[in-house]
């Protein structure tokens, strides 16, 4: 697999990424579509990248050892 710079990565997905906002379709599914994402990573490999599970999978601990349980 080709490495990409991140300034060319966020260019692949910044290209999605204005094609859902414009024309409402999910990003997951314009990013598998896309032969330079999903031909590289596949469909579940993005569809785990974009499940926001992932990024909040650790609020509940974060909120009780700043709020207390």
């Amino acid at each position: 697999m080709a490495r990409l710079s991140r300034e060319a990565a966020y260019g692949l997905v910044q290209r999605s990424a204005m094609r859902t906002w414009g024309e409402g379709i999910p990003l997951p599914k314009l990013l598998i579509a896309d032969p330079e994402v999903g031909g590289v990573l596949g469909a579940e490999q993005v569809a785990a990248l974009c499940d926001p599970g992932w990024y909040v999978r650790h609020a509940r601990d974060v909120q009780a050892r700043v709020f207390g349980a």
